[in-house]
């Protein structure tokens, strides 16, 4: 603040003592000891060392208190006059933030024991991490526990004696979970005066005089495509550092962390790209990082498709010789796709293969995406219902139509009665007309004007981050199926499925974030 910055700006070097207006300037210092002082009274009367204020005690109220953030009133104060009393109090805080409290838990994210997992942070609820950030404050005293919408109070109600009772409630310093609660939510206000409180007491340590950079680490597997169901290795390493007795944090793709050495055994379950995270804490309390991504095969996964006499396109997004970005189509029959945005041919994450090779196309997002038209005299010529299908390799990370348009991942369309469709989107009248509920980021399958699969079956089937194999076909009995990784996921009579029509098709890919291949049309039903 401006009157600490007063009180400082002398012995900063800002200013000279001539330069102040001298009584401004002692009344800020005074007002800098005061507070040191109160936190270093309030610490001594308290049997945990921590600086609760009275005023908060008279009415068990809490929320948004850190020790270290009392602490640093204690540290600006010994600048103008330290004491015995005043490093105690400091080393007490610092001592019941960091675990020596009623619970036993460090209010720091990524220390101690049992490190808290569930935080108020935006960031910590948006990434792909389990664990928040590391380094993080909570608050080291809180009421009670809060209001949250899949428990209304029930978490209140669950504790004896209530918190909130007149005489003999449940003891304040013990009130602790591990769950979400506005009230114990740091800012950088917090974080930025505990991290001065602990830098000045570790700079009075003989540790200040260890020269010491951020070493590199790396996480060294076995090979870039492992096998899923199969136990792997990983090694953590970081050169110039011995590991041993170091505690290593490990986080893998939607499997729960795990606290292990620096040799880590983990099973990867799923198809597709991985991701594999390792925090070590070394035991004078330095860390090193790292992460770093892998792929997993299929055990009985596919392999390329051979164009035939059926084949009307065929797409392996394969870079050559005068098609860089891999938009030619391999039947010959020259059904080129044009780009919208910025997908991208790229050679990683080709796990749907049994054995992996050759290149993916990802997309990142509703403005990717690849099309082409092609003539109904190649697609469905005549007036009689003949074999059609639709067929592609799909690796979604991320659905993003809800609320911005209706778009189509993976279509072949002539007209509104006359198409095969994955449709991501907000369409509300489609929605009402076939009893949908087409909820946030989940698509659904349309044949002709008929729903074959909902977003509730959709999303039973078809899960985040897998490789899945789509394949939409119409019949000549006019019924059109839809198999997701070869099992029939639904099934509708078409009538209106009109193959009478005349005007082009439009071949439409994309429009989600996440990799497709191998994407074949055909005259047949391929069963």
């Amino acid at each position: 603040c401006a009157a600490r910055a007063y009180a400082f700006a002398v012995s900063s070097g800002r200013r000279t003592i001539d330069q102040v207006d001298a009584a401004y300037y002692a009344k800020c210092r005074d007002e800098v000891l005061a507070a040191g002082n109160d936190a270093t009274n309030r610490s001594g009367e308290s049997a945990y060392g921590t600086s609760y204020d009275s005023e908060s005690k008279r009415f068990m109220s809490a929320g948004w208190y850190y020790s270290l953030d009392r602490a640093f009133d204690i540290v600006a104060a010994c600048q103008i006059q330290n004491s015995a009393a005043a490093l105690n109090a400091i080393a007490a805080n610092m001592n019941y933030e960091g675990g020596c409290n009623p619970v036993n838990v460090c209010y720091i994210t990524g220390l101690g024991q049992r490190p808290q997992r569930e935080i108020v942070s935006q960031y910590s609820h948006n990434d792909r991490r389990l664990l928040p950030p590391s380094g993080i404050p909570v608050s080291n005293i809180q009421s009670g526990f809060a209001w949250l919408y899949n428990y209304t109070t029930e978490l209140g109600a669950m504790t004896w004696p209530q918190d909130g009772l007149t005489t003999a409630p449940y003891p304040m310093y013990d009130r602790w979970a591990d769950t979400y609660n506005a009230g114990t939510e740091a800012v950088i206000g917090n974080q930025g005066r505990g991290l001065g409180a602990l830098a000045w007491q570790a700079a009075r340590t003989p540790a200040a005089a260890q020269a010491w950079n951020s070493a590199p680490a790396v996480i060294q597997l076995p090979s870039a495509y492992l096998v899923p169901g199969v136990p792997a290795t990983a090694t953590l390493s970081a050169p110039g550092l011995d590991l041993t007795g170091a505690r290593v944090v490990w986080e893998a793709q939607e499997r729960e962390p795990r606290s292990d050495g620096p040799v880590h055994t983990f099973t990867p379950t799923n198809s597709g790209m991985q991701w594999l995270e390792a925090e070590a804490w070394l035991p004078d309390g330095r860390r090193v990082a790292a992460a770093t991504s892998f792929y997993t095969a299929l055990a009985q996964g596919g392999a390329p498709c051979a164009p035939d006499a059926d084949t009307v396109a065929l797409y392996h997004f394969e870079p050559a010789s005068g098609d860089a970005g891999g938009l030619a189509d391999a039947s010959a029959n020259g059904f080129t796709l044009t780009k919208t945005g910025s997908p991208v041919s790229v050679p990683t994450n080709t796990g749907w293969m049994s054995a992996p090779a050759g290149n993916v196309m990802r997309f990142n997002g509703g403005g990717d995406s690849l099309s082409v038209t092609i003539p109904d005299s190649a697609v469905l010529p005549g007036s009689a219902a003949a074999p059609l299908t639709v067929e592609a390799w799909i690796y979604p990370r991320a659905w993003k139509a809800w609320n911005v348009a209706n778009y189509q991942v993976l279509s072949l369309w002539q007209d509104w009665d006359t198409a095969l469709e994955v449709k991501d989107g907000m369409d509300t009248a489609l929605e009402v007309k076939d009893g949908m509920n087409n909820k946030p980021s989940c698509p659904f399958v349309y044949g002709g004007s008929n729903c074959v699969v909902s977003p509730e079956q959709w999303s039973s089937l078809v899960r985040l981050n897998r490789w899945h194999r789509i394949r939409m076909a119409f019949y000549p009995d006019r019924t059109v199926k839809c198999f997701i990784d070869g099992v029939l996921a639904g099934s509708m009579p078409a009538p209106t499925f009109n193959p009478g029509r005349a005007s082009d098709w439009v071949l439409r890919l994309g429009s989600f974030e996440g990799d497709i291949d191998e994407v074949r049309v055909s005259r047949a039903t391929r069963d």
